[in-house]
Formats: structure tokens, sequence, C-alpha cells
């Protein structure tokens, strides 16, 4: 039997304009570095999924009468988020938002340096406004493609994902390309 989710992740993709940025490992990768980057990237996107998650259309008729009092109460805690979260920006050195394509097995990303064919790479990718932390990948270098003077595509082979990682990403990729669609759908009926 074969898993078709993750055949089914693996041919999604999240395109995007988000910050980020890249270096080479200042020291040789091992476990502990991997353990590290894998923990911190499944807060991450933990927190990122949370978010995302919006209050079911179909409430109890229990709930009825106290929806109006919980989605009051969820307006006010995101707006506090939001205000926090900009104040809190201010400080940070995020990077400049390029276009993005992330799949479950590759990050895609346009760069105005070029980087070379089979560099190992960590790079901090930022994919919500409202939590200004970054993921941070490790792959390989696996293609440069030149597009115009001083712009560059560069094509990470991601390693080293553990699998509570994978599925996380895998699970954020997908609402993100469930949300395009519903998008398009909403455009294309109007």
């Amino acid at each position: 039997m074969t898993d078709t989710t993750s055949n089914l992740g693996e041919a999604l993709a999240y395109e995007d304009y988000l910050p980020v940025s890249w270096r080479l490992p200042n020291r040789e990768p091992d476990s502990i570095l991997f353990s590290g980057l894998n923990d911190n990237n499944v807060e991450v996107l933990q927190n990122i999924l949370t978010l995302e998650k919006h209050y079911s259309d179909h409430l109890d008729e229990d709930a009825d009468r106290d929806a109006g009092d919980l989605a009051l109460i969820d307006f006010k805690l995101n707006l506090l988020l939001d205000m926090i979260v900009q104040v809190y920006s201010k400080e940070l050195d995020i990077p400049p938002e390029s276009s993005i394509s992330l799949r479950s097995y590759q990050l895609q990303w346009h760069s105005t340096q070029r980087q070379n064919q089979d560099d190992y790479l960590l790079v901090d990718l930022y994919l919500s406004k409202r939590i200004p932390r970054p993921i941070t990948l490790y792959g390989r270098v696996s293609g440069v493609d030149v597009l115009e003077q001083n712009s560059y595509r560069i094509n990470l082979d991601l390693e080293q994902l553990s699998p509570a990682f994978l599925d996380l990403l895998e699970r954020f990729i997908f609402l993100k390309h469930r949300r395009m669609v519903a998008s398009a759908r909403r455009e294309h009926i109007e």
C-alpha cells in the first residue's frame, strides 16, 4: 500500500513573497545542530498553524449565543497580537522579501547574489507576518538559474528534516495551496 499523503505533499507548492536570508554553515553540521533546527522549526510551524486555524462555521446550537462573544474576544486578541508584532518587528532585522516556491523537499527563491552549485546553506524563511520568527532550512544548492544580470533563481534541496517537522511543513503547504485555490475560484466566480 502506498502513502498517498506524502506523494500529494511533494506535488504541491506554496508560492509567495516572503522574507528570506541564507548563509553558509559556520561549522560542520551534526546531529545536535539538526535536532535544534528541527525543534525550532516544529515550534514555529505549530504556532503559525494554530494562528491560521479559524473557528468552525458550524457551531453547536447551544454555542450560537456565545458565538458573538467568542468572535469579539478573538478579534480583540488578534488586534492585540498584530500591534505587538508591529512594535516587535521594528526591533528585528528581518530580511527583504523575495519570490519563493516551497515544497516539502525543495525551496526555490530569487536572489541578487549568486550561490555556488553544491554549496550547503542554512536558509531563514519567515512564513508569517504575524509570527516574526523564521524556520531554518538546511540543504544543498541543486541549481542556479540566471534570470538576468544580478538576478538568480536558487534551488535548494532540503535535507535533514525530522518526520515531525516534515509533517507540519506538508500541512502548511497544503493549507496555503488550498486557500490559493479557493481564492482563485472566488475570483473566477465574481
